[in-house]
């Protein structure tokens, strides 16, 4: 395989086979256009061609690891050499089965040599789309001599056959706090009906199917033998989003999805504070899985489901050009098999900096100069506040947040919040990532309802910093939670919750029809 690279960060890889004789052609071509030589006959296309790339070269080391993966590796690297830290290999797709164990063996052999160990591997080979994947677990100090010479003839990125070298892929949902706030009290809301057909796939972790806002209206298949993973006190991210599908906001709607019910597989494993996938095992395989028991063969768990709800976000996974495989992975099953995916945008945790504008001035202006400052400060910080994998699949629905409640806030403002947007102005909200997704394309493609976002101006010397608060229930949507090991509502935002609320839009709309 090799690279055309056109300049300015954009590679063009062509993905097909050539042979060795064509590869060497083409470098030689491209050896002559750079020596300044004339073109023989007949090759003058090939020049113009040349004339509008930066580069080409065999695929290697420098392809192998992306910007975006070697920015998220110094991240997660620990300085004691011999902390382990997780990887993972993407060998070249390919349905020649000698060709991929040799692979696989060199690898292996390769990461035994630098003391790590093969933890998980994993082959989907359908027609259209095939993945072959190694998750391994390498010392520090391997990994930290591969970032600094990726280039090391025996180096973990020059193996043959690879495509890319990866962090580990890490599912994970929005942190929750709700058990340091005040719960409301919880009410009498109509019942589901037992019998009623399956008709969307919930992707989270393990939701509480016997709470009163979700009894009787959700089915749990532990395809992953992971709910047990899972204890009941922390499984809040998935309880709010089936609470956000089934009723809307609780005390604003609460009304039954009708003649409908929703499948629940858990693929993340419910913690404290949050949810994360499985630790062992390829997290693309994980969903693959998940959705083949959902819709595949004569026992599939939901054959009349046509929706899947997917609001998790991969950690560190911003979009910066390459389309994830876990985004491939929607794209095909989309394509295949007909589904409609809600996918949530990502939530950008870090501040939004203004500068040249001080907090006092941000805090003076009016409604429309706020608006125009955030806009310009958007822009300019595009390439940090980019959508979160795998939002950028391109035959999947990309719901972005707008900052809006269905109900009244619970209280008046507290000092230093400030407004950013008019009441009732639906605008994204200052958490949700937005940018451009696969060739350009505009994303997300909407925006929903996600609860009302309260923005803290922090000051600086010659700038103001705008933060979100991710911990309040003055403002947000009323979903089902559990604080304290008893069910109540708590009031919750986000883009998870926009796309719940997407997700129950578009259930409504086909029920109808």
């Amino acid at each position: 395989d090799f690279c055309l690279s056109r300049g300015l960060g954009d590679v063009y890889k062509r993905q097909t086979m050539p042979t060795d004789a064509d590869l060497r052609k083409l470098l030689q071509m491209w050896n002559s256009y750079q020596r300044g030589e004339k073109a023989d006959r007949g090759l003058a296309p090939w020049w113009n061609l040349f004339s509008m790339l930066a580069d080409i070269r065999v695929w290697g080391p420098k392809d192998r690891l992306t910007p975006d993966a070697l920015t998220e590796l110094s991240y997660r690297l620990s300085y004691y050499d011999d902390a382990p830290i997780r990887l993972e290999l993407e060998i070249w797709p390919t349905a020649n089965a000698d060709q991929k164990a040799r692979w696989l063996s060199d690898t292996r052999t390769r990461i035994q040599a630098f003391g790590g160990r093969i933890i998980d591997a994993r082959s989907i080979n359908e027609v259209g789309f095939i993945y072959e994947a190694v998750l391994v677990e390498m010392p520090s100090r391997a990994v930290r001599e591969m970032l600094d010479n990726p280039f090391a003839p025996n180096g973990l990125a020059s193996i043959e056959g690879l495509q890319f070298v990866l962090p580990q892929t890490v599912g994970q949902s929005l942190p929750d706090l709700s058990d340091d706030d005040a719960q409301l009290p919880f009410g009498d809301l109509p019942p589901f009906d037992p019998n009623a057909p399956i008709k969307a796939v919930l992707l989270d972790g393990t939701p509480i199917a016997g709470h009163p806002a979700l009894d009787g209206g959700v089915v749990i298949e532990d395809v992953h033998d992971i709910v047990r993973l899972s204890q009941v006190a922390h499984r809040r991210h998935a309880t709010s989003m089936a609470s956000l599908m089934l009723r809307g906001d609780l005390l604003a709607d609460g009304a039954p999805l009708p003649n409908a019910r929703i499948l629940s597989i858990p693929v993340l494993v419910d913690q404290k504070q949050d949810a994360v996938s499985p630790n062992d095992r390829l997290f693309v395989d994980i969903i693959h899985v998940a959705l083949a028991r959902a819709f595949l063969g004569e026992d599939a768990l939901a054959p009349e489901a046509y929706l899947v709800n997917f609001s998790i976000g991969i950690k560190g996974a911003h979009f910066a050009g390459r389309i994830s495989s876990l985004a491939r992975l929607l794209d095909w099953w989309a394509d295949q098999q007909g589904i409609l995916f809600h996918v949530s945008a990502g939530n950008v945790s870090e501040d939004l900096t203004i500068p040249g504008v001080t907090a006092t001035a941000f805090e003076d202006a009016t409604s429309q100069e706020r608006r125009r400052y955030i806009e310009t400060a958007q822009r300019n910080a595009r390439h940090k506040r980019t959508l979160m994998a795998p939002a950028e699949a391109m035959n999947v629905i990309t719901v972005g947040a707008a900052s809006q409640d269905e109900t009244a806030p619970a209280s008046r403002a507290a000092a230093g919040i400030v407004p950013v947007h008019e009441d009732g102005e639906v605008t994204p909200a200052l958490s949700s990532a937005i940018g451009l997704g696969a060739f350009r394309s505009i994303k997300p493609d909407f925006l929903a309802i996600s609860g009302e976002h309260e923005v803290r101006a922090m000051p600086g010397a010659n700038h103001v910093r705008l933060r979100v608060l991710g911990q309040t229930q003055r403002t947000g949507l009323n979903v089902a939670t559990v604080q304290r090991g008893s069910p109540s509502i708590y009031r919750s935002r986000g883009t998870s919750c926009a796309n719940a609320m997407a997700s129950r839009a578009s259930l409504l709309s086909l029920i109808h029809i």
